[in-house]
C-alpha cells in the first residue's frame, strides 16, 4: 500500500521559505503564508536555516557599517 507522494517545493517556494525566514517569521507563519502544514515545512529545515543565516549576516553587516561610521 503506497502513501502519498512527498511534497516537493518549487524553486520559487524554496526562495519564499528562505525570504520569510530572513524576516524571522515563525514556522506557523511561513506555513500559513504558503498554504502548507507545519509538518511539511519541517521536512525542509535547511531552507529555514539558510534564510536565518542570511538575515544574521545582513544584521552584522549593518552593525559593522554603523560602528565604522562612529555611531
Amino acid at each position: 500500500m503506497a502513501g502519498r507522494k512527498p511534497h516537493e517545493f518549487t524553486e520559487e517556494q524554496e526562495e519564499m521559505v528562505m525570504k520569510l525566514s530572513e524576516l524571522f517569521a515563525s514556522e506557523t507563519e511561513i506555513a500559513y503564508v504558503m498554504g502548507i502544514n507545519r509538518s511539511t515545512l519541517r521536512k525542509y529545515p535547511h531552507l529555514m536555516e539558510a534564510g536565518k543565516a542570511r538575515a544574521k549576516v545582513k544584521l552584522r553587516r549593518a552593525q559593522m557599517e554603523k560602528a565604522l561610521e562612529g555611531n
